[in-house]
């Protein structure tokens, strides 16, 4: 049976826009007052969004406000992510649909990387979850994209697309980024750190995040109808 869904692209806004939309639709959607979202959507200006529980202070908040980064909270987990070039997407739905938290995680992978299928982008789902806990006393680990999770999605080993999960009484929030272009490598600038370790950081950089500019020419466009109509598939989505 068809499930119906809101699909919404709300183009470029603020982090704090963006994280407060995240949470009222994840909260309407708990309630039972609003079907289940996929939403796309972008940032200006550029912002770094750090995990719920990530102290403020290993960031530049100063050289942030210096280059125009803005700094806000994400209402899931996780690392800091420099949101810039990149797609970034929500998905909202009710625990009765998305099941345990591993079956949730999987089934988004399988409609993200069935999408990149769609436009020729050789992407996998990460099967093996890394020891988080030894990972985050490693000064690496304020960034998001400095390892991959259980079903988070590599080329050739390389991180594309870090994603962030939050479950709440009766729905679910995961929402993530899909790297476009290289600008979130400029993350190590903006940490508190001695200038060998910001070095360190961009070879990690370097190693472990792969962007769509640098293996395609699909447009954002492309990749985004490629994505709503691999999640229509997987989810039996009806579009109201």
């Amino acid at each position: 049976m068809e499930i119906k869904w809101k699909f919404i692209d709300t183009g470029a806004h603020s982090g704090k826009y963006n994280m407060e939309l995240d949470e009222s639709l994840a909260e309407s959607v708990a309630q039972g007052h609003h079907a289940p979202v996929l939403r796309f959507f972008e940032w200006t200006p550029y912002c770094i969004s750090l995990g719920k529980n990530q102290a403020p202070e290993e960031i530049d908040l100063e050289y942030c406000r210096a280059e125009g980064i803005e700094v806000v909270k994400r209402p899931t987990g996780g690392r800091a992510v420099l949101h810039a070039e990149e797609l970034t997407y929500s998905v909202i739905f009710s625990n009765e649909i998305s099941g345990g938290v591993d079956a949730s995680y999987e089934q988004i992978s399988e409609a993200l990387v069935n999408g990149f299928h769609a436009v020729d982008i050789d992407a996998k789902r990460v099967c093996v979850q890394p020891n988080f806990r030894s990972l985050y006393r490693e000064s690496a680990s304020a960034i998001c994209f400095s390892n991959s999770a259980k079903s988070e999605i590599q080329i050739d080993g390389r991180k594309l697309v870090g994603s962030a999960q939050r479950r709440y009484a009766g729905a679910v929030l995961q929402h993530g980024s899909i790297l476009i272009g290289k600008y979130h490598r400029k993350l190590a600038d903006c940490l508190n750190l001695p200038e060998e370790k910001k070095k360190q950081m961009r070879e990690v950089f370097d190693k472990k995040t792969i962007e769509i500019s640098s293996i395609s020419t699909v447009s954002v466009g492309d990749l985004k109808a490629a994505i709503k109509t691999s999640f229509e598939r997987t989810f039996n989505i009806e579009w109201t």
